[in-house]
């Protein structure tokens, strides 16, 4: 199923109350229902530089974009909090085993109730060939190495046969059926878990419909009844049992995989370390919410890498949390639409000189202060230009 082979997360802010007459108004609640209290994560899959399956004309990283965007609304008025793995088109990791991790870890991070991944399949050299699938996570099998419980594999089965159900019934697509595969993001989340494929962008026809915004709809509304079903038949809190297919044996090595990168992130500001001591030479105050990787541990302390620099050291364990890895940064063009200085840091610094209205510069980092990184077309130089003096552009013409 190549749609699903290549699979920051955006948190959904409480809306608040307003002032009005002096007076704060609150919002009016959802209504109570199965997905009262429910944290749903949705999973739009692809995205940045991988485009997922890709034939007549349609991109498959944006119709699951789409369909996840409108699903969201759906879902949160029935009752339930939503989150979305991605609201843009980006990767959410520097390859893709840590991409498709991040997903699993919005999941586990959010300590969600279900996770629903979109996507849409492809089959090349069979340009007739129709219909939606509903996959669920069998017991082990998972490149990641990761395993889960024959009550989890139940679980995620009940809830993809509903989604599956709904989803044929809204549709008319043919049905393939609720089936177990090992696809990265459905190894051990810990909740239940399905990945849906919704149509084939290879057939005419069905890219055809995908495209269309009132057709994304309809299949966004069978997945949010297909989940509704799911927490009213109390599956989620039962055991429900798994098909006999997808309960494997786990026992001799698992399969060959790199060993799992971890991440943690500051939450308060730490010293990064020579040594696993408080004592030990400090190279760098790091601010709070900053990314590293772990190589291992010592102590009460973490070997890290930090990955600005990708120089290692230490920091000590209680100032750090569990997180995904960085989000991934893809370069663009602006322009400057005044002459605007050019600069040796993105505050403060020297001053190298100034670059002529309407030069072009790609932006090669994340900003950080009033200054942007920058790529100097003209010389291929790097330096740091005034934000406020440039404006998106294309490359240079």
């Amino acid at each position: 199923m190549f749609g699903a082979l290549g699979l920051l997360a955006g948190v959904t802010p409480a809306t608040p109350a307003f002032a009005a007459g002096g007076f704060a108004v609150a919002q009016p609640m959802a209504p109570a229902g199965p997905l009262s209290g429910r944290t749903i994560v949705v999973d739009p899959g692809h995205g940045g530089r991988d485009p997922g399956a890709m034939a007549n004309g349609i991109r498959e990283k944006d119709v699951n974009l789409a369909m996840g965007l409108g699903l969201k609304p759906m879902l949160e008025s029935r009752g339930a909090k939503v989150i979305l793995t991605r609201a843009s088109d980006v990767a959410l990791g520097p390859n893709e085993d840590a991409d498709l991790q991040a997903r699993v870890a919005a999941a586990q991070q959010a300590h969600a109730s279900a996770f629903v991944s979109i996507h849409a399949n492809a089959m090349p050299g069979n340009a007739g060939y129709a219909g939606a699938t509903t996959y669920y996570g069998p017991t082990c099998g998972f490149r990641s190495g990761a395993s889960q419980s024959p009550v989890d594999v139940g679980r995620s089965y009940s809830l993809g046969r509903r989604i599956q159900a709904k989803l044929v019934q809204a549709t008319g697509e043919a049905d393939h059926g609720t089936q177990p595969q090992t696809f990265w993001v459905l190894g051990d989340p810990g909740i239940p878990a399905v990945l849906v494929e919704t149509a084939f962008v290879t057939n005419k026809d069905e890219a055809a419909k995908l495209a269309d915004p009132g057709y994304q709809a309809q299949i966004d509304n069978a997945i949010a009844d297909g989940v509704a079903d799911f927490f009213a038949s109390g599956d989620a809190d039962k055991q429900p049992a798994p098909p006999s297919s997808a309960v494997r044996s786990c026992v001799g090595p698992p399969p060959a995989q790199e060993p799992p990168t971890v991440w943690v992130q500051t939450f308060l500001p730490a010293p990064l370390l020579a040594g696993p001591d408080p004592n030990a030479k400090q190279f760098t105050m790091l601010s709070p919410f900053f990314y590293l990787k772990v190589l291992g541990s010592a102590k009460n302390y973490l070997y890290v890498i930090n990955p600005e620099t990708n120089g290692p050291g230490y920091v000590e364990a209680a100032k750090v949390g569990p997180s995904g890895p960085p989000p991934s940064f893809e370069p663009f063009w602006v322009e400057n639409f005044a002459p605007t200085g050019v600069w040796s840091g993105p505050a403060g610094g020297i001053r190298f000189g100034t670059a002529p209205r309407w030069s072009f510069f790609q932006v090669v980092a994340p900003q950080d202060g009033p200054r942007l990184f920058v790529k100097v077309a003209a010389t291929g130089n790097v330096a740091y230009v005034d934000a406020k003096d440039v404006g998106p552009s294309g490359p240079p013409r």
